[in-house]
């Protein structure tokens, strides 16, 4: 059995005018999810202090690419 492929037409844009589009698009999506998200995490950052009173985060070293280490912060949960 021969293995076939489908070519798909190439979109065109210039590399300026697709960091452009991008980038509005990114924004856009932050702009509309950011709200809802920093109210879910204030709720959440006071159940956790309502239930154990201290810091709410804690920060954790990772490895990402190449090797090279970040710090990440997380919620102080168990769940």
């Amino acid at each position: 059995m021969e293995l076939r492929y489908i070519e798909t037409p190439q979109v065109r844009l210039y590399k300026k005018e697709y960091q452009l589009i991008k980038r509005a698009f990114d924004l856009t999506i932050c702009m509309i999810a950011l709200p809802p998200l920093l109210l879910l995490m204030g709720v959440i950052a006071l159940l956790i202090y309502m239930d154990d009173p201290g810091p709410v985060l804690f920060k954790q070293q990772r490895t990402g690419k190449g090797g090279k280490r970040f710090g990440i912060y997380k919620f102080r949960t168990m769940v």
